[in-house]
């Protein structure tokens, strides 16, 4: 009878650390589906051009990307560094092939969107082209 209780107390003592643990991820991960509507205007804001008539508007939009980039800081979201980096296909997603002898093979040659992690999570994959050796004609 000692060894039943023993074994039911061990259990009831994982199933606390499991809860909590959920709790934990569940505050961590809450915003994920705001975070990701969110990144779609910065990917808007950093579509406008860097030249205007009225610069005072530029100048405004700038504020208003860096304040959501402080936002993101605050909620643990950071953009992938992906540029000149090894292609990781659980980070980026391949949109084209560049041949080139430049770069070694299966390098990010350039960025055609922007991917973010939060916390140690995956909010959105960077749309990378990706370098390839050229092949030798003959």
């Amino acid at each position: 009878m000692y060894e039943k209780v023993l074994s039911y107390a061990a259990d009831f003592e994982n199933y606390k650390k499991q809860a909590r643990r959920e709790q934990l991820d569940f505050k961590r991960f809450a915003n994920q589906e705001l975070l990701q509507e969110i990144i779609t205007i910065v990917d808007s804001i950093k579509e406008i051009p860097e030249y205007s008539n009225d610069g005072i508007a530029i100048e405004g939009v700038n504020m208003i990307l860096k304040e959501i980039m402080r936002i993101f800081k605050k909620f643990n979201v950071e953009p992938i560094d992906a540029v000149g980096k090894q292609f990781n296909p659980e980070l980026h997603h391949a949109m084209s092939l560049e041949e080139t002898d430049k770069h070694p093979n299966n390098t990010i040659l350039s960025e055609l969107q922007s991917g973010y992690m939060i916390h140690d999570r995956l909010l959105r994959p960077s749309m990378v082209v990706v370098s390839t050796l050229k092949t030798k004609e003959k």
